[in-house]
């Protein structure tokens, strides 16, 4: 009987162990760009969690169009293809990230469907536990954004992403979530920052001097900088 309790003992903390999460910290502005192996980083470092531990990471899908620019947030005139992972209200794919240092957080999203209008929510929980639910209505290849401004850089944020179709469950995918850190005591909108100075951004999403070299981000394309 010692034996069995010992097992079941270690079963839970291996799966206790498994479960941790981290905090991710913010120090300057950057835009999370959800590739396989960005969000395979992403759950190995634990500030993006999931509800299912069948797959790791789960729901990156193949390629959806969105008109909407998760590094700049300018819409586009054609829709660019992007890679992500699928939020729904349900039990398995209930999506949580972890964050701390950012005065604002955008998340951005677009139906999954191709033909269904679905709606991306995502619910901010600050340290002392309270929240913060918004919402936004996206169509195939017509991308969405739901956006929180003037947060408290001293306090720990959980936000949680779900997908819903009417009332009902829907599947949205994920393709950006962009962390903004003003470089005064006020807030600089995703908008103002980008577009004025047309800056520029590496493939992870991270502002970089506009001489950098490589494969680049500007006003929504890409080319490369020898």
């Amino acid at each position: 009987m010692k034996k069995i309790f010992t097992l079941i003992a270690a079963a839970f903390v291996a799966v206790s162990v498994s479960a941790q999460t981290a905090t991710k910290d913010i120090t300057q502005t950057e835009v999370f760009l959800p590739s396989a192996q960005n969000l395979a980083e992403a759950f190995s470092a634990g500030w993006i969690t999931s509800a299912d531990t069948s797959a790791d990471p789960p729901y990156v899908t193949n390629k959806k169009g969105s008109n909407l620019d998760p590094t700049t947030g300018e819409t586009l005139e054609t829709a660019g293809k992007y890679e992500g992972f699928l939020v729904k209200d349900s039990k398995t794919k209930l999506v949580t990230i972890k964050f701390k240092g950012a005065d604002e957080l955008v998340v951005y999203g677009v139906s999954s469907s191709s033909s269904a209008t679905r709606t991306l929510s995502v619910t901010l929980i600050d340290s002392s536990e309270n929240s913060t639910e918004q919402k936004a209505s996206t169509e195939p290849n017509v991308g969405c954004s739901v956006k929180f401004s003037s947060l408290a850089k001293e306090s720990e944020y959980t936000a949680v992403l779900k997908g819903f179709e009417g009332e009902k469950a829907g599947d949205v995918l994920v393709y950006g979530i962009k962390f903004v850190v003003s470089g005064t005591s006020g807030i600089t909108s995703v908008e103002n920052e980008v577009s004025a100075d047309a800056a520029t951004y590496n493939v992870a999403g991270q502002r970089v001097n506009a001489n950098a070299k490589g494969l680049v981000i500007k006003n929504g394309k890409k080319f490369v900088n020898r």
